[in-house]
């Protein structure tokens, strides 16, 4: 079956008739900003271009598009694109309340439309290329340098074959049920990745990690376990979360400032086991 025909999980996880907690959109975005992953966007984002300002990215299969939110907010032309509609139209209304004006394409990221091609400074993925598999693994690499701009460059993050508590995490949804049976998710070495990149052209090819260890220990140990336990007391909203239709400004701002402060660096142990890498490269 086709890969993108199984990827039923992805679907649903952004594409639910519930509406998003824009608050805790929010409260994701401002814990994402102090991670690893974002101080290396941001670096080489500052060294290519010399800021956010006047530059056009594009995030491929992008859920909400929480990346491009931050990177839009700091003034960059950001492209969304997504082969459902239902989720594009999600995401477009989580943008709007953030006061972001991204455009949003709906297409099939493997039939790439011609008009896409060499139009972009940054293409960039996040937790999309481990769900192709065979075949379609290299072709989503293909996509990612065809949409480039000569001297642009991509942001592909993937989980790391080697991340610690991604591998426990994993599988312990899988020995409990709890991952669906119809999603393909095969993590990377750095090799692969590096093979992958060349493969479809890159040069100047970097894999960075994309979290710390401890952040890893939340996210997967404790941000699962908490969530299993609230499922099993049926409290399926945390209280007092605020109301927002709009993300108040000063609620910006503060996002602004962190996403600016952001300089974190990374120990021994990260460069090898962090739960996600990510490939920096660009197309000559």
């Amino acid at each position: 079956m086709d890969t993108r025909a199984k990827n039923s999980y992805d679907k649903n996880l952004w594409v639910s008739d519930v509406p998003p907690e824009i608050f805790m959109v929010y409260k994701s975005l401002e814990s994402w900003v102090k991670t690893t992953l974002w101080y290396y966007l941001k670096r080489i984002v500052l060294t290519k271009c010399g800021g956010f300002g006047d530059i056009c990215a594009v995030e491929i299969g992008a859920g909400l598009g929480k990346i491009s939110i931050m990177m839009n907010l700091l003034g960059s032309d950001t492209t969304l694109l997504d082969y459902n509609e239902k989720g594009l139209r999600r995401a477009s209304e989580v943008h709007r309340k953030f006061g972001c004006k991204s455009k949003y394409v709906l297409a099939d990221a493997l039939d790439l439309p011609k008009k896409l091609r060499t139009k972009f400074d940054i293409s960039m993925s996040f937790g999309t290329a481990e769900h192709f598999l065979g075949n379609e693994r290299q072709k989503i690499f293909d996509v990612h340098f065809k949409i480039l701009k000569n001297g642009g460059f991509s942001i592909i993050q993937v989980p790391n074959t080697l991340g610690l508590f991604y591998r426990i995490a994993h599988g312990i949804l899988r020995l409990t049920g709890r991952w669906p049976a119809d999603l393909p998710e095969q993590p990377f070495t750095h090799s692969e990745l590096c093979r992958l990149a060349k493969n479809s052209g890159y040069v100047n090819v970097k894999i960075v990690p994309c979290t710390s260890l401890w952040f890893d220990l939340r996210h997967f140990i404790f941000g699962n376990a908490i969530s299993f336990f609230r499922k099993k007391i049926q409290k399926r909203k945390i209280p007092n979360i605020p109301d927002w239709n709009t993300v108040p400004e000063e609620m910006k701002i503060r996002l602004k400032e962190l996403v600016k402060a952001n300089n974190s660096g990374i120990g021994l142990l990260e460069g090898r086991f962090a739960s996600s890498i990510m490939l920096i490269a660009e197309r000559p």
